[in-house]
């Protein structure tokens, strides 16, 4: 792949993602650098990060995921109950019930279209070779954007991420949330102005 790359002669990017968006550029960017000049990550779910953790309460933050979002999700799935698998996660990671039947029919949909491949994202996840050694590895240009409302664990993978990185920075969102308007919300003016000044300053 990285042979393949060097052929093609890509020019570096600026490389802007989310959730498991966030999670496979960093992965991709630790091995082929040259693809990024700069780097913007929404809270990518790391998990690993927190299952490798000496920290108690990072491994009781995994644990707990464990137990109340991914084990019902993948029991749902593999019965078919794809709505399901979805309601359970989304209410889960966000910790409020009844969270996803509150959401809008525009805001369910893309969470529906994805609902076949969330078991097989939440075992990506969950196991993984990427690792903090990797992290510490990855001197590109990075900003780390965080939800204020978002989950605990997903803020913590950020913190770690920050930690180890060597050339990043972070910013909080006010009043959003990892699925709901961290990068692409309604008001998104605060994403947009620090994410201009990010590319400003590196060019």
């Amino acid at each position: 792949m990285a042979e393949l790359i060097r052929k093609l002669d890509f020019a570096p990017a600026h490389l802007v993602d989310a959730s498991y968006g966030a999670f496979i550029t960093v992965y991709c960017a630790s091995r082929n650098p040259e693809l990024a000049k700069t780097m913007v990550l929404g809270e990518p779910p790391i998990f690993e990060f927190l299952a490798r953790s000496h920290r108690k309460e990072d491994v009781e933050l995994l644990q707990g995921f464990r137990t109340r979002v991914q084990s019902p999700t993948e029991d749902a799935s593999k019965r078919g109950d794809f709505k399901k698998a979805v309601q359970t996660f989304i209410d889960g990671v966000m910790e409020m019930e009844n969270f996803f039947d509150q959401l809008p029919e525009e805001g369910k949909q893309p969470l529906m279209d994805n609902a076949k491949t969330l078991e097989r994202e939440l075992e990506s996840a969950m196991s993984t070779s990427f690792t903090i050694e990797d992290v510490k590895q990855i001197t590109i240009p990075t900003l780390l954007v965080k939800g204020e409302l978002s989950p605990k664990l997903l803020l913590r993978i950020v913190d770690i991420l920050s930690d180890n990185m060597p050339n990043t920075e972070q910013i909080l969102i006010p009043n959003v949330s990892h699925d709901l308007g961290l990068i692409s919300g309604p008001d998104n003016n605060i994403f947009n102005s620090k994410v201009m000044q990010f590319f400003a300053r590196h060019g």
